[in-house]
């Protein structure tokens, strides 16, 4: 490999959104499909899967509805053939270069060009490059893939091996694991051509790879080293042209290229750079830059690339309880607020980008600055690393390992490394990426679920499957990222220590469901912090619009089968009804069961929250289970699989504000914190007023309060004898507000009593609709507690399940799509009595 120079120093810069301009030509078309060696090939949709295609030729029921997917496991077991043939002119098959990319097969395919097979492929996270130029030829072409069972190949693996490792036959296939099922996701192990395929046609060279280098970055300017990866099919001269399309700035050098790989490389500077920032702390500024190569015979290639400027460390600094964790970007400390991504869809996990889209949107207007890409599903799309950096969302990313032990044979281990190099290599130059981390929640089963003695391992058993472990995750993988990607972070499995361990809130980062798992209640999530909550969560039911869509009916249950298809949780409603039974009243409808269980999630999720960002900057993160849905199902997300927000979702917008006020009661007395991940000082007061339910102002107290940068400020403290002498905690509410400059920052109605405590008014509130703007303008003599509205049976508003303060009026967004003068709205709250 050539070099001019070479580079010593730096950390790597960013970008993303890669375009080849060779001839690219897109083979998703043309596309059938049949069970293998049988039956009459049907048309195929390309990227997709067998059993996508055999519901559009209608061959099975939606897997989607009602109880259906429990009819279509005969589908894993069978062997699938797609097939397709294209046409190449005599010019394109003269030229020097050429190579299909199959940037994803799932799983096991046998991949024929011209009847020559070209690749045997087994792994769903590969990207594929095969040299076929030999092999094109003019006119018709055809490409021809054989899908073997992936259930089949992952039981022929498990029997070379005497003993059974937890996760079972599927920790053998290198294939999405949650499409085993979940306890989120039903059993599909599809197969087929999930991600698109191409055909690269180049004469002389092509570009392989762009990295950027950080050399020095200051406020007056940034060096940085390009290194272009050229591939060469004869020696040559070659030009190379960049542009800097946020300056202007032009760029050109003259080189000359060997047959094989070369990197041109050269330093850039760019004077009084723009940083990139995650959401709420600055703009996410991303570069554009354009690179053109040409040689003399009037060759070329293109690629342009977006990137982020900044520097981020992960920071583990001991302290008097433990060692710290937490991000610092561009040298300022990093309250990390989000949520964990589960894949986008059972049969297309990464979505489409109108799905991506909505799924980062949403993340950034409710505030978060994080997403977990959880280590069962897949390596998302470049379009949701795309949309991460230009939202300014930091992203956590497990590689595809979760909940199991791993073979350590040879071919595994390769398979492993070429899987973590091809993924690397394409998220790497994205800002978003926070940290690898290399699997989900395998250290914690092997240390504390008890898999030595289910599964009746030897000693010499437990030793081979542990140092098989290590090696992928503390030999195999570091020393990959120690090539490809040296500046970023790793951590080896997430959590480093289970919830029942004291020491996981010391260090690290924790997984903590003691609150579900151990059905412990609620008020555990403020004990329980510890420095990077990387995991929680509760389940809430999604819309009694969303369960008619999956087919269940006007007068559902929670026991009709079709509810418990949808629930793959083995104790799910169980759960649920016990935690409501504590908390809330007898539930008089199953639609008022559904209220109940939106508003249960939504307080459980509150109460982490903000303990987390109470404890702040000893915890430094906070991401709950789970932001969206695979399939229609009952689970832990607060959006559920159509984009619909439950009421979890409404508070974590609220409660991710860069400053909020939290009053809470520790040891007898009402302490009210105000958190602030600002990096100015606040100069703000705290108002603090008790009112009865009607509306009568009880108490006022008026606390200035100097917020410094990313703490939490114990602003005012009171005994609760006094509070209860003000008010009754049962007819009453504290409202607590804080405000800096005029301007309203946060606030927050804070309740002495549970929600079947209290002993709430009946309410009516008086509404009118601007159809014009499109607002719901109501108020209330009364307070409303977790008002819940729907407007022709849409209840996506700007806000919703919130309390009503009396006597203010809102103005509230109606949903988008909602407008004329016979708007129906309609009302629910928990001063509805039976």
């Amino acid at each position: 490999m050539k070099k001019t120079n070479r580079f010593i120093f730096g950390l790597i810069i960013i970008f993303c959104q890669q375009a080849f301009a060779g001839e690219l030509i897109n083979l998703n078309q043309n596309w059938t499909f049949r069970k293998a060696n049988t039956g009459t090939w049907l048309p195929a949709n390309v990227p997709g899967s067998v059993h996508t295609d055999l519901l559009a030729n209608k061959q099975i029921k939606d897997p989607y509805q009602k109880d259906n997917a429990a009819e279509l496991s005969w589908i894993d077991s069978a062997d699938w053939e797609y097939s397709t043939t294209f046409i190449l002119s005599e010019e394109q098959v003269k030229n020097q270069g050429g190579e299909i990319d199959f940037n994803g097969l799932d799983t096991y395919a046998s991949v024929y060009l011209n009847d020559s097979l070209i690749l045997n492929a087994d792994n769903m996270f590969r990207t594929w490059k095969v040299n076929c130029i030999h092999l094109l030829k003019p006119g018709k072409n055809s490409l021809r893939i054989l899908f073997e069972s992936a259930l089949k190949k992952g039981a022929e693996q498990a029997s070379k091996i005497q003993y059974t490792l937890p996760g079972g036959d599927r920790v053998f296939t290198r294939k999405a694991a949650y499409q085993y099922g979940w306890d989120f996701a039903p059993r599909f192990i599809t197969c087929g051509i999930w991600k698109s395929i191409e055909l690269r046609l180049w004469n002389n060279f092509t570009f392989r790879d762009i990295r950027i280098k950080v050399k020095e970055l200051t406020e007056k300017r940034a060096i940085l080293h390009m290194e272009v990866d050229v591939l060469a099919n004869e020696g040559s001269d070659f030009n190379l042209k960049m542009i800097n399309k946020a300056t202007g700035q032009r760029l050109g050098k003259t080189d000359s290229l060997h047959k094989g790989m070369n990197t041109v490389e050269y330093d850039y500077q760019i004077y009084g750079p723009k940083k990139w920032w995650c959401n709420g702390y600055g703009e996410p500024f991303l570069y554009t830059f354009y690179f053109e190569g040409s040689d003399f015979k009037g060759n070329v290639d293109r690629k342009e690339f977006s990137y982020g400027l900044r520097t981020l460390e992960l920071m583990q600094d001991k302290d008097s309880t433990g060692k710290g964790f937490y991000f610092r970007l561009n040298g300022v400390p990093i309250f990390a607020k989000g949520a964990n991504v589960v894949p986008l869809d059972m049969f297309n996990p990464e979505g489409d980008n109108s799905v991506v889209d909505s799924l980062v949107s949403d993340a950034a207007r409710c505030n978060m600055n994080m997403l977990r890409v959880w280590g069962g599903g897949v390596y998302l799309s470049d379009e949701f690393y795309s949309q991460c950096d230009r939202k300014g969302i930091l992203v956590w990313q497990d590689f595809m390992f979760a909940c199991s032990m791993l073979p350590g044979d040879p071919e595994f281990v390769s398979n492993v490394k070429e899987e973590v190099q091809d993924n690397v290599r394409r998220l790497r130059h994205h800002p978003c990426i926070a940290l690898w981390c290399g699997n989900n929640e395998c250290e914690e089963g092997w240390a504390n679920w008890g898999w030595q003695k289910e599964f009746k391992y030897t000693a010499s058993d437990s030793a081979k499957i542990w140092n098989d472990y290590k090696n992928i995750f503390y030999t195999v993988i570091p020393d990959i990222l120690k090539q490809e990607d040296p500046a970023r972070a790793y951590w080896p499995s997430s959590p480093s220590l289970g919830w029942g361990h004291p020491e996981s809130l010391q260090s690290g980062d924790s997984h903590y469901w003691g609150v579900w798992w151990g059905k412990e209640p609620f008020s555990n999530y403020e004990n329980k912090v510890g420095r990077f909550m990387s995991e929680y969560g509760f389940q809430g039911m999604p819309a009694n619009s969303t369960l008619q869509l999956f087919g269940a009916g006007d007068k559902w249950k929670i026991d009709d089968a079709i509810l418990k298809a949808h629930q793959k949780h083995p104790t799910g409603f169980e759960t649920i009804k016990e935690y409501m039974k504590r908390d809330f009243p007898e539930p008089w409808s199953s639609d008022r069961f559904l209220y109940y269980s939106q508003l249960l999630q939504a307080d459980g999720m509150q109460t982490a929250i903000e303990a987390h960002r109470r404890s702040s900057p000893r915890c430094m993160g906070t991401l709950y289970w789970q932001l969206n849905d695979p399939w229609p199902g009952i689970s832990w997300s607060s959006r559920d699989y159509f984009g619909k927000w439950k009421a979890s979702q409404y508070m974590v917008q609220d409660r991710y504000k860069m400053v909020i006020v939290s009053p809470v009661i520790e040891r007898d007395k009402l302490n009210t914190y105000i958190i602030s991940d600002s990096t100015n000082d606040l100069e703000s007061v705290l108002l603090l007023r008790l009112f009865s339910f009607d509306g009568k102002e009880k108490w006022f107290h008026k606390e200035p309060v100097n917020l410094k940068p990313g703490t939490s400020t114990l602003a005012y403290s009171v005994d609760t004898i006094i509070t209860k002498q003000k008010i009754d905690p049962a007819k009453g509410y504290l409202l607590a507000s804080v405000v800096s400059k005029g301007i309203l920052l946060d606030q927050r109605i804070f309740y002495f009593r549970k929600p079947n405590e209290l002993i709430l008014p009946k309410a009516k509130p008086e509404y009118s609709v601007d159809s014009t703007e499109g607002y719901l303008i109501m108020k209330s003599k009364v307070l409303i507690k977790n008002l819940y509205l729907k407007a022709n049976g849409n209840d996506q508003f700007g806000m919703n399940f919130f309390d009503v303060i009396p006597n203010l009026e809102y103005r509230i967004p109606l949903p988008a799509g909602v407008s004329g003068n016979d708007v129906k709205i309609e009302f629910e709250s928990l001063n509805d009595k039976k």
